[in-house]
Formats: C-alpha cells, sequence, structure tokens
C-alpha cells in the first residue's frame, strides 16, 4: 500500500557458460585443425594456440579460424610440398633388405666392441 511510484527491478546479468560442443570436431571447416582439450578450451593442432570456449562458444573458434597466424599457417601448409615426395618409392622391398643387413653389421660391430676405423681398414665399411 505504498502510494509512491514503484521501483523497477533491476535484473542481474547471468552469466552464460557455452562448452565445448563435439559437433565442432566433425565439421569441415574445422575438423582438420581443432582439439577439444577439456569442455571449456580448444587448441589449433596447426597454430598450438589454446583458446577458450567458455564464453564465447562457436564464436571464439571461428575468431581463431579467422585470425592472420591462423590464415597464414593454413597458406604456409598449402603451399608446402609434402616429405614423402623427395622421397624415392621405388624397390622399397629391397632397400628395407638392405637397411636390416646394415643394422645387423653395425649391431655386431658395436656388440663385440670393434671400432670404425677396424671396419675400413677389412674393407667391411665402405
Amino acid at each position: 500500500m505504498s502510494s509512491g511510484p514503484s521501483k523497477p527491478k533491476i535484473r542481474k546479468k547471468e552469466d552464460y557458460v557455452s562448452h565445448f560442443q563435439d559437433a565442432w570436431l566433425e565439421n569441415v571447416e574445422y575438423k582438420n585443425w581443432l582439439i577439444k582439450i577439456n569442455e571449456e578450451t580448444g587448441k589449433c593442432k596447426l597454430c598450438w594456440v589454446t583458446f577458450i570456449t567458455k564464453h564465447d562458444g562457436e564464436k571464439a573458434v571461428k575468431a581463431h579460424m579467422n585470425s592472420k597466424k591462423h590464415k597464414r599457417m593454413i597458406q604456409n601448409i598449402n603451399s608446402n610440398q609434402v616429405l614423402t615426395t623427395f622421397l624415392p618409392q621405388e624397390n622399397l622391398a629391397e632397400n628395407f633388405k638392405v637397411a636390416i643387413a646394415e643394422m645387423s653389421q653395425i649391431y655386431y660391430n658395436v656388440s663385440h666392441h670393434h671400432s670404425y676405423l677396424s671396419m675400413i681398414v677389412h674393407g667391411l665399411w665402405n
């Protein structure tokens, strides 16, 4: 029974907490670089940048994706050739046999305490 004007209710701002969504890991835009750390944190496996999704949610993921550092990293990856293009791919079985023979010879020499000089003198090392 107050006759005066009523005071407007002041609403407290509620904190909104967002969680890392596993569906983001399947998203075509994110799946090649996004890693889930925990329920509130994600990480870029290209840039090694950790970002918090607790308050911004997917907006934080998109913000990192659109950052200069991430775009530069993507550009570098796309412009570099894969190392396997420089390695010979022929005769893999033969190369494997040669590697086994070389490793066996090295193991024998090390286990019998032979020096590398003695291997060269006796013609065991080319």
